[in-house]
């Protein structure tokens, strides 16, 4: 465990971990972990990832992560790439930087563990000159899509993801549950089961109408299970519109039609009914 000043070059064939400074170069042939959680580990020399070593990083939802901060150069010879990664909702292209090399990276890893298994979602290498990272390359929800309406409807899902994470909400939540927890042939059957202009309708209305929508469907969502319960039908909602950022209101329904979302979970645990329907004849 390193948390202060080692003033000498190191070849690990161990552990070494923490976040104190290193003044000479490093070779890796057994486990380098920057970080007592999330922290940084800095090496005054090179670095030297051999293929039998392991890199060991935290990444954290929000975009923060372990990092290995190399003043020399830094050279990756394969070995493997092992990252901890939470469960949570990543917007294609979000990035973290795990090792930066004042004098220049060369290499790459041969492997990479950790991240959980999904339909939609990988974690990818991204290195550039000076650093090496990992990026989140998502599947469009639109190919698990069976027909044209379904693909619009994933495509309009793909738009949400953005506007959900790390909202806490109940579609951020649903979202998770299609990138970690379903089979390719369960988010096609989620897709077939809601509605493309509700989804659409939910990603042009930014951030606040995404958070107003989602909790307007938890609500619904609970009315129409205890309606249930007492053997009655739900009573259908009168017109249910959101205020967006920039002040704009949107309507969740249009031309005097009753709109329908249906959600399926897995192996119809969950299912959630929320209707979003104008008053016909009422004065506008």
């Amino acid at each position: 465990m390193v948390n202060g000043l080692l003033a000498s070059p190191v070849a690990n064939s161990g552990r070494l971990q923490g976040v104190g400074r290193v003044t000479g170069n490093v070779v890796n042939n057994g486990t380098v972990a920057p970080g007592s959680s999330i922290g940084t580990l800095f090496v005054g020399g090179s670095f030297t990832q051999n293929p039998g070593g392991v890199y060991e990083v935290e990444l954290s939802a929000d975009g923060r992560s372990d990092l290995l901060r190399v003043s020399g150069p830094a050279f990756l010879n394969g070995g493997t790439l092992q990252v901890s990664v939470p469960r949570a909702l990543y917007p294609d292209g979000q990035q973290w930087d795990l090792l930066t090399a004042d004098g220049g990276l060369s290499g790459s890893f041969a492997t990479v563990i950790g991240p959980p298994a999904s339909q939609v979602v990988a974690f990818s290498q991204a290195t550039t000159g000076n650093s090496a990272g990992l990026r989140v390359q998502r599947t469009s929800y639109g190919s698990f899509g069976s027909t044209v309406g379904d693909q619009d409807t994933g495509r309009g899902l793909d738009g949400v993801v953005p506007l959900a994470a790390g909202t806490g909400s109940a579609m951020e939540a649903f979202l998770i549950g299609m990138d970690f927890d379903d089979t390719a042939q369960q988010i096609a059957e989620k897709l077939a089961a809601l509605s493309p202009e509700m989804v659409t309708t939910f990603a042009a209305a930014e951030s606040a109408a995404a958070q107003g929508f989602a909790r307007h469907m938890a609500r619904r969502v609970r009315q129409v299970n205890e309606a249930r319960a007492l053997g009655v039908e739900p009573a259908a909602e009168s017109d249910s519109q959101v205020v967006t950022a920039d002040g704009r209101t949107v309507a969740m329904g249009s031309n005097n039609r009753d709109w329908v979302v249906w959600g399926r979970a897995q192996g119809a645990a969950w299912k959630a009914s929320v209707s979003l329907c104008r008053n016909r004849g009422r004065d506008r």
